[in-house]
């Protein structure tokens, strides 16, 4: 029973990707990033592997997306910061999933901190390597 709501589901996000491709008239790029992007999200939430394929097919799509629309930009940060990461995640979960080490980690108060502290000096830095463009 369980096969079939997981396959209703992931049924249920295409057709739902499908019709907002159809709707604004981008049916292949645009579908192809919705679909994956979503894809990339519910199984991550799930915490399924194949998540990173998504991943990394939403990134090159994503990044081929923002090139034809002139976001330079963003479409650097996906391809220079986001696919690397998809691929490293990827290559990790693989490698940990071989000695069954698999397991969800979670932050304490330090390296929350430390995440958000790098994350804001990190958009800073790409703030101004953008001003150059």
């Amino acid at each position: 029973m369980k096969v079939y709501q997981k396959r209703i589901k992931n049924g249920l996000i295409v057709i739902v990707c499908l019709i907002c491709s159809i709707i604004s008239n981008d049916y292949i790029l645009g579908g192809i990033t919705l679909i994956a992007g979503f894809l990339n999200a519910y199984y991550m939430a799930l915490g399924k592997w194949y998540n990173y394929i998504f991943g990394i097919i939403f990134n090159i799509t994503y990044f081929v997306a923002c090139y034809i629309n002139g976001l330079y930009g963003l479409g650097m940060f996906t391809i220079c910061i986001y696919l690397p990461l998809q691929v490293y995640g990827l290559i990790n979960w693989k490698k940990n999933q071989q000695n069954n080490n698999v397991e969800a980690k979670s932050f304490n108060a330090k390296k929350s901190f430390i995440l958000c502290f790098s994350i804001m000096l990190g958009s800073f830095a790409v703030g101004f390597l953008l001003d150059f463009i």
